[in-house]
């Protein structure tokens, strides 16, 4: 993410964390969370009457995110699973992130399927791209660091954060 972002990844994600809208006692799901980066930031907001769950389909960066929380004084669930088939029931969480792990996922819309289907009516999903993770002509022809939001079915919000990253890199 440094070197696809040329570091510019970290305001990115503080600007995630700022836009979400998580408060305390809410339910977050982190998908492709590798090192934790907004979970933990994410289990601070949250406190203790709140739930935050650290995903990721490989292990190594399961478990990397995983000890990084627990180095930080967080005990926070953490499940190694795919983000296009999400183990939890529909509706559960306030807010769903994807950081820079869309470009990891084959089925790009199954996956996105699956982050809206397990958020809850109102709540917030949001991801972050880079133009080499967008597939298609929808986020194409946006200009970098552009706020891209959208209703989904559910009622719930969609933030998609596209960094100024060339399609052609």
């Amino acid at each position: 993410n440094d070197l696809m972002s040329l570091g510019l990844h970290r305001l990115w994600k503080a600007f995630a964390i700022e836009v979400s809208g998580v408060r305390a006692g809410d339910r977050v799901l982190d998908v492709a969370g590798g090192t934790a980066d907004l979970s933990l930031a994410f289990a601070r907001r949250v406190g203790s009457s709140g739930q935050v769950w650290l995903t990721d389909i490989n292990n190594a960066m399961l478990v990397r995110g995983r000890d990084r929380l627990i180095d930080h004084g967080f005990m926070v669930p953490a499940a190694q699973c795919d983000g296009e088939k999400l183990p939890f029931p529909d509706g559960h969480f306030d807010c769903v992130t994807c950081a820079f792990g869309l470009r990891n996922m084959t089925h790009k819309d199954a996956a996105l399927a699956e982050m809206a289907r397990v958020l809850r009516p109102g709540g917030r999903l949001l991801v972050l791209v880079v133009f080499a993770e967008a597939d298609g002509e929808a986020v194409a022809h946006h200009r970098p660091v552009e706020v891209l939001e959208a209703d989904l079915a559910g009622g719930q919000d969609a933030i998609v954060l596209v960094s100024p990253v060339d399609r052609a890199a």
